[in-house]
């Protein structure tokens, strides 16, 4: 089967490419060129992946995957931009919408119409667990997050009527050591810098997040890796998963007890 997967530079989505790859041909896209120079060298002999140069948010791009016969598609491009909700500017709450919900949404949609045609494809969202865990300043990251998986949720409900055929999964893992989380608090420190209400603790606020993660953070992707690739051949795949294990118990019992 052929796999277009977003985001796929580098962590789960590169890590996922690879172990795909063994059995499917895989559409691996990046977002910047000296990933791809350095992905396009390190995976010469691999014959089972294409790399290509994809900005989801470029018309252009997103309109030059209309040649590829996709049957699955996993949606996982993300940005993450933090800072107070108070001061942080509006064009970056926007843009985390804007890339994490609007433009995937676009790609969802155009794939998920040829699929429609078939009768047949799988597409696989990846969201985040902080979309029902949010965590201070990164409010607008995990406002986007939930808004995506809410918007999935319903996506599943709508294809229900047309066809058996075609199935919507729902990726919410929890904190994995692929250098986003780090790249997510240097901006909250970055937009906190600028804040006139938080300047003077920005430090504090920024090593607070920096622990956090370090405690959470699963450092190997062996387990989602596996858990996923798992999810694409089952023929019946359940809607949602939240993954590792323990962080799919917390945030049931967060669900619980949130007020």
């Amino acid at each position: 089967m052929n796999v277009l997967i977003t985001g796929a530079g580098g962590g789960i989505g590169y890590e996922l490419a690879l172990n795909l790859s063994l059995k499917h041909y895989v559409y691996l896209t990046v977002y910047k060129e000296e990933e791809l120079k350095r992905l396009t060298k390190l995976l010469k002999n691999n014959k089972n992946i294409e790399i290509f140069k994809f900005d989801i948010r470029n018309k252009t791009d997103r309109n030059a995957i209309d040649i590829l016969d996709i049957d699955i598609f996993i949606s996982n491009a993300a940005i993450s931009i933090g800072g107070s909700i108070v001061d942080m500017p509006l064009y970056d709450i926007r843009k985390n919408f804007e890339v994490n919900v609007f433009d995937n949404f676009l790609i969802i949609k155009k794939i998920l119409k040829k699929m429609i045609e078939k009768d047949k494809g799988k597409i696989i969202i990846i969201s985040s667990i902080i979309g029902k865990i949010p965590l201070s300043f990164l409010g607008a990251y995990a406002a986007s997050k939930s808004s995506i998986s809410t918007l999935a949720y319903c996506l599943k409900k709508e294809i229900k009527f047309i066809s058996d055929n075609i199935k919507i999964v729902l990726i919410e893992p929890g904190a994995y050591h692929t250098g986003f989380n780090q790249l997510m608090c240097d901006s909250v420190l970055d937009n906190l810098g600028k804040s006139k209400y938080f300047k003077g603790i920005k430090s504090i606020i920024y090593e607070e997040k920096r622990k956090l993660f370090k405690i959470i953070e699963i450092k190997k992707l062996n387990s989602i890796i596996k858990k996923i690739s798992k999810i694409i051949d089952n023929e019946s795949p359940y809607f949602r998963y939240r993954m590792p294990f323990l962080s799919s118990i917390i945030t049931k019992v967060y669900l619980i007890f949130k007020g």
